[in-house]
């Protein structure tokens, strides 16, 4: 890889917001070329920064099993917004090259319509087997934003919830399965957004896990998503003041930094990558 590419991707790992903005300006073709070479997880900030219709046109063009560890990264409804948009031989390909334990639930919410609790469902939200011991749930660690750990059985089915401070409280040896409670409050993945606004365990708590029409576990819909996702949309480019910023903050970012790798290609002083941050 050229010294130029190099601190180009590294700067992109760094920025990727202004990563973004200059690849919306390129080609499909050269853009991909440029997130190819991308480690995922820096390749997914920059594909989150982009617009949907951009970032999938730039994923169609991707390796499939890169444009897979991509996704792999992203949560569960940005994973399917990108998909949806995706050509269906590519859609399923890319489907086939996810996880066992992610394709079933990306599939699942796929098949539901945009604008569901499914299709919005946060799938980085990791479960807890209900055969585990609280030991090692304690030990795992939980998703510190939600105060509650989520249990499932063996089909993958929601069967109890934990509430973290009851965890910490319990014996160690003892099972998830004996300290949890049910029922368990939840959102149908089927259910449109608009009606769960309406969802009276909202008075209580601040997320739902939301799960399948088998009862199976698809990951946890926040209050204060739900209320953001009808202003969530960034399918129109150029539509908002903070998007023009934006754009113009890339400029700035990326005119510094060919600026110094000018100066390392004429042989004069080395850029610190510290410089570029």
């Amino acid at each position: 890889m050229s010294t130029m590419h190099s601190l180009a991707r590294r700067y992109a790992t760094v920025h990727p917001e202004a990563a973004a903005a200059r690849l919306q300006e390129l080609a499909s073709d050269e853009a991909a070329a440029f997130l190819a070479g991308l480690e995922p997880v820096a390749a997914s900030a920059v594909v989150t920064e982009l617009w949907p219709a951009t970032a999938a046109s730039i994923l169609d063009q991707v390796d499939l099993d890169h444009a897979a560890k991509i996704l792999e990264t992203l949560n569960l409804s940005r994973t399917v917004a990108l998909l949806r948009q995706l050509p269906a031989d590519t859609r399923e390909k890319i489907l086939n090259a996810l996880p066992p334990t992610l394709e079933p639930r990306v599939r699942t919410a796929l098949s539901l319509p945009a604008g569901t609790a499914g299709s919005e469902a946060d799938a980085e939200v990791i479960p807890f087997d209900a055969d585990a011991t609280v030991g090692e749930a304690l030990a795992r660690g939980s998703d510190p934003r939600l105060p509650y750990l989520y249990v499932i059985d063996r089909d993958y089915q929601l069967v109890g919830v934990i509430h973290r401070r009851e965890l910490e409280n319990s014996e160690q040896g003892a099972s998830l399965r004996s300290v949890m409670k049910t029922p368990v409050q939840k959102a149908p993945a089927a259910t449109p957004l608009a009606a769960l606004q309406q969802h009276g365990a909202w008075s209580a708590y601040d997320a739902l896990p939301v799960v399948d029409s088998r009862g199976a576990f698809l990951g946890v819909i926040r209050h204060k998503a739900l209320r953001a996702a009808p202003q969530a949309s960034r399918t129109t480019p150029g539509s908002t003041n903070a998007l023009t910023t934006l754009l113009d903050l890339g400029e700035v970012y990326w005119s510094g930094l060919f600026s110094a790798i000018e100066v390392l290609a004429e042989g004069g002083a080395s850029p610190q990558i510290g410089d570029l941050r």
